[in-house]
This record gives C-alpha cells, structure tokens and sequence, in this order.
C-alpha cells in the first residue's frame, strides 16, 4: 500500500486550518480535490469520490479513507 504523499499533494489548506482544501496529483499533475473554506459536508464526500475515482481510473491506485466525528482528528 502507498503512502498518500507519494501520489498526491496539498496544493491550499482551509484558512486557519489544517484541512485541505485543494489537492493535485503528482502522477498527472492534475487538481483532483477542491473545496471551498467550511464546504459542507456532501461537497466534501463528493470531492473524495473524484480523488478516489481518479486514482483508481488513472493510475490503478485504490484508495481507503474514513469519517471521523472527532473534531481534532488529523488522520
């Protein structure tokens, strides 16, 4: 299994946060995640399903992620 920072890159976070908010694949160069600052949360499960859909359709990559409801939570 990869390791996300090999295949993709925080290009901005969300003000005053930690979160990303837009993502660019190194493999193609592409921006394949982008949000807007405090994205509802249906904006962010899309934007997840194209990052996912991308690496799996491009580059064979399958990726595994989950919610978490603590709102500290960095993983």
């Amino acid at each position: 299994m990869r390791d996300m920072a090999e295949v993709v890159e925080v290009v901005e976070t969300e003000t005053g946060s930690p979160f990303a908010k837009k993502v660019r694949c190194k493999l193609g160069g592409e921006i394949i995640f982008d949000v807007r600052d405090k994205a509802p949360q249906n904006e962010l499960d899309a934007e997840m399903v194209r990052l996912t859909a991308h690496l799996e359709i491009q580059h064979q990559i399958t990726v595994e992620f989950h919610k978490c409801s603590d709102p500290n939570c960095l993983d």
